[in-house]
């Protein structure tokens, strides 16, 4: 026995020590010792009201927005650290509700499938560093590996690590063979599918904060299969999202009470108006398909990687996927169905950077510069249900915002400008 316990104590130590060396830097940065701080002088984006706020005043005590308006009517109190940030935009931080934290990205042809845990969760912390620096202050992960993600989380919470805020459903589920079956727990049949679910939920054992499904048809669940995943979930008061994206799953997971979908790239113009009743939110990560076709430079990034035969190809499908995306998403954006912003990263060709750039691409589903600032806040904080604590700037929320060189209202590139990313009150990034 004793010498079990020192064999894993060798293996469990250095695997502790590379993450705290890891992140150190990253830690210290959210060290500070004033508990209130004042920022002054800058234009506020609420994400509540279109107007912004000009010379405006945010006071933050602890983690908590406790004062903001304009300057003239804020108060700032007796020792608040002051933080002058005229000419700068202060909105609330990005949040990304679909991105694969355990996930390798860049280059197409290498997986972490059979990487060790403890270099997986490397890479991670190195993933919510980019993710920070890029304004994202809360995730989503739409599907990890393994136990990584609730090692991630834990290490989160003991603060031996610093990231984003932090939610995920632990390994997606899927059915044998279906979408994502080799980082997935396969389940079959109904009864098997509200065992699983259950399974996530025991009494004081939090292995998940809401459930991820993969539908794929013709090889997919049953629909029997999905009412029971769908209908399990609620009865924990849990969220489910489900991968859909074609006409007759997008449709059955509106129907059925699905609360985020996605892709769900074909929507049944028939049914958005339920789905516009039933509040749900779909999650399109549609900068996967822009990039390959808009981005200048991506064919001689493919090429590093493909042939031009494969390269050919894959456009070719992509073609198919935006004209889907087109014909369907934006009359269910006119309509005003409501979506919210998840960049899918953590796959090729998608980066953990990318955030912005996922916004920025929903001008072409018709969504104006507020629409999108809430598609990647507040509709974000819905999807999670968090909304009553971050996703917009308001007294008695948590101090989570970024500061933007330049104003999204009028140009949408000023999301790729962060100068400061403050997280649970602390300031963790400041490029100023």
């Amino acid at each position: 026995m004793k010498r079990t316990t020192l064999r894993y104590s060798f293996i469990i130590c250095p695997t502790i020590l590379l993450l705290l060396i890891a992140s150190l830097a990253f830690a210290v940065n959210g060290e500070e010792s004033s508990r209130i701080k004042a920022l002054i002088d800058m234009r506020i984006i609420d994400a509540k009201n279109e107007k912004p706020i000009e010379k405006g005043t945010i006071i933050i005590r602890d983690n908590i927005i406790t004062e903001i308006g304009k300057r003239t009517k804020v108060d700032i109190p007796k020792g608040a650290k002051i933080i002058n940030l005229e000419g700068k935009t202060v909105m609330p931080g990005l949040i990304d509700v679909h991105c694969h934290i355990t996930f390798f990205h860049g280059d197409p042809r290498v997986y972490t499938l059979n990487e060790p845990d403890a270099l997986v969760a490397l890479r991670a912390t190195q993933n919510f560093r980019t993710l920070l620096e890029t304004g994202v202050t809360t995730i989503r992960d739409t599907g990890g590996l393994r136990e990584v993600s609730n090692a991630l989380k834990k290490a989160l919470s003991l603060k031996l690590i610093s990231g984003p805020r932090y939610y995920h459903p632990g390994r997606i589920i899927t059915n044998t063979g279906g979408h994502g079956w080799k980082v997935s727990e396969l389940v079959d049949g109904k009864l098997e599918i509200i065992r699983a679910i259950r399974n996530r939920f025991p009494e004081k054992a939090y292995k998940c904060d809401f459930i991820k499904l993969t539908w794929n048809l013709p090889a997919g669940y049953t629909h029997e299969e999905i009412k029971a995943a769908i209908a399990t979930t609620h009865k924990y008061g849990k969220k489910i999202a489900i991968h859909a994206y074609q006409k007759e799953t997008v449709r059955a997971c509106i129907e059925y009470g699905a609360d985020t979908i996605e892709h769900g790239w074909e929507v049944d113009s028939r049914i958005i108006s339920l789905a516009i009743k039933n509040k749900t939110i779909i999650v399109p990560t549609v900068y996967w398909v822009w990039r390959p076709l808009f981005d200048k430079n991506f064919e001689d990034i493919m090429g590093k990687f493909y042939g031009k035969n494969y390269v050919k190809k894959y456009l070719a499908k992509k073609k198919i996927h935006w004209k889907i995306i087109m014909d369907h998403l934006k009359p269910y954006v006119a309509a005003g169905g409501m979506i919210a912003m998840g960049t899918d990263s953590g796959g090729f060709p998608v980066d953990f950077n990318n955030a912005p750039d996922e916004l920025m691409t929903y001008k072409e589903l018709g969504l104006t510069p507020f629409q999108i600032i809430q598609a990647g806040t507040i509709n974000g904080a819905r999807a999670i249900g968090i909304e009553n604590k971050t996703g917009t700037l308001e007294k008695g929320k948590w101090a989570d915002m970024i500061v933007l060189d330049g104003n999204p209202l009028e140009d949408l590139k000023a999301l790729k400008r962060v100068k400061m990313v403050i997280l649970n009150g602390k300031v963790m990034i400041d490029k100023r």
